[in-house]
């Protein structure tokens, strides 16, 4: 191998459980905004729900989305925006036990 790459590789080679670790947290994270993405990206584009003015906002109970990064992720029975650490993948599930923090219902 080449020099530069086997002081690279060597932590890794080292200890195997780094590079699992690693593929662990970019799958999660990758895995958390593809799931964003199926949400939003059909009601991005659905012109029967689009809101004057061009901005997000509320058709009954679904939330209508100009963007794919906003408006912020929020509890779909009481509306609460969730917070940053409520939105990190698998841990915050975990730990709020797939309740929302504000009404305690579950949240899929």
């Amino acid at each position: 191998m080449v020099e530069g790459l086997d002081q690279l590789l060597a932590p890794y080679l080292r200890y195997p459980w780094l590079g699992y670790g690693g593929a662990a947290v970019v799958g999660l994270i990758a895995g958390s905004f593809l799931n964003v993405v199926t949400v939003r990206l059909p009601r991005l584009f659905d012109e029967a729900e689009s809101v004057a003015g061009g901005g997000g906002g509320t058709i009954g109970a679904r939330t209508v989305f100009n963007r794919l990064w906003g408006p912020r992720s929020c509890c779909p029975q009481c509306g609460r925006s969730l917070l940053w650490h409520e939105n990190l993948p698998l841990v915050s599930y975990v730990l709020l036990r797939g309740c929302c923090a504000g009404c305690g219902r579950a949240i899929g």
